[in-house]
């Protein structure tokens, strides 16, 4: 699962939080199955506030998109999730349709003792025939994402390339053919625009890390590289970061309109982001690694609102399907109040801030495990764009 940690704030805003569980066969509960388990409204948004009416697999376009939505669990009090919590949501997500997961992990959980708990994961995803996205979290948005030991060091140092090195060869080995893209960071360009002195060896690591997994000889054929982009900076770039962005066969960016400004933006732009990012890949197909629209009206959202930015999506999606393979949403579950906290610390955000309701309402069920209006809608995206 994703915590907003990584948004992933992999938003530390969305991470992946998956614990080593059995591997089940795929559910054949509903959509609501496990719910008990991660701009305003005026005329700047979307002109059509009612549900649209999206065309059947059969009546698709040409290229399948694979969706997936972070498995966050469902919050009991401020306790950690536990394992059971934490399936619960994985079937949830799966009872939805998606076809895909994105599995966020800092350097500090890709080491030797993670493996168990990874090849868990890794077995459980493939058991179920999902597309993996995996996000090795170097830097988040605001955060180091690195160890302590290693946070002093320049990026390009020989130890942190070690740790990067060992930690990609464990990420091939445990997940094998169903790793469709490998990716490093999230929202790297605001990282590097608040310490612009660690670009170019940010930059150095990051373009050894993606041709070295590229050309891994663990590497599954199809395999592909980027690095996470927010969508606000990388558009309007403050630093030369274009090799940085190119790096890759992908373009990897995290879609939350308004996040910058702590604000829900309207969602009648989502269409020209759309088309930004196309612009910005250059070619390269188009990876969201984490899009989502917060429900709190503290950040300028509201449950329809939510609905409204998933339905407006999907229509803009459906005639540039071909530029994006894989779409992840974020996330299932609003975070328990402790795990939110933590979240906005980890960003050096203010308590009880804008970016606090921003980051902390984007799940699609709420803290009573009730189900929000968007819930309804992303699964209808999950049929949607299944195939072709």
């Amino acid at each position: 699962m994703a915590s907003l940690a990584g948004f992933a704030f992999a938003v530390a805003v969305v991470s992946g939080c998956e614990d080593a569980v059995p591997s089940p066969a795929t559910p054949d509960g509903g959509a609501g199955a496990g719910g008990t388990t991660v701009g305003d409204g005026g005329l700047g948004d979307a002109a059509n506030d009612g549900d649209v009416t999206l065309p059947d697999a059969a009546d698709a376009g040409v290229a399948a998109v694979i969706i997936g939505i972070t498995p966050s669990p469902r919050a009991s009090g401020d306790a950690p999730p536990g394992q059971g919590e934490q399936l619960d949501a994985v079937l949830t997500t799966f009872a939805a349709g998606v076809r895909g997961a994105m599995v966020r992990r800092t350097l500090s959980n890709t080491g030797p003792e993670a493996a168990a708990e990874l090849t868990g994961v890794a077995q459980r995803y493939a058991a179920n025939g999902k597309q993996v996205l995996f996000n090795l979290a170097l830097a988040e948005r605001a955060a180091d994402g690195r160890p302590a030991e290693l946070s002093t060091l320049a990026w390009d140092d020989p130890v942190v390339i070690s740790a990067v090195h060992d930690a990609v060869d464990l990420v091939l080995d445990t997940f094998g053919d169903s790793l469709a893209y490998l990716t490093f960071g999230s929202e790297v360009d605001i990282y590097l625009t608040r310490h612009p002195e660690q670009r170019p060896d940010f930059e150095a690591l990051a373009l050894e890390a993606c041709a070295y997994a590229t050309q891994h000889p663990d590497a599954p054929p199809a395999l592909r590289t980027g690095v996470g982009f927010s969508m606000s900076s990388a558009s309007a770039p403050t630093l030369p970061l274009t090799a940085l962005r190119e790096a890759g066969e992908v373009a990897a960016f995290t879609y939350l309109p308004g996040v910058a400004d702590g604000a829900a933006a309207p969602t009648s732009d989502v269409a020209g982001a759309l088309d930004r990012m196309i612009v910005l890949a250059d070619g390269r197909p188009v990876v969201l690694q984490a899009t989502g629209y917060p429900s709190a009206e503290s950040a300028g959202g509201t449950r329809d609102k939510q609905r409204l930015f998933f339905s407006t999506l999907a229509e803009a999606l459906a005639p540039r399907r071909a530029a994006f393979p894989f779409v992840n949403v974020v996330e299932l579950n609003d975070p328990a109040p402790a795990a939110c906290d933590s979240r906005v610390s980890a960003q050096g955000e203010a308590p009880d801030g804008p970016f606090e309701g921003f980051a902390c309402s984007l799940g699609l069920f709420d803290l009573t495990g009730s189900e929000k209006p968007a819930w309804g809608e992303v699964a209808a995206i999950a049929a949607t764009f299944a195939s072709p």
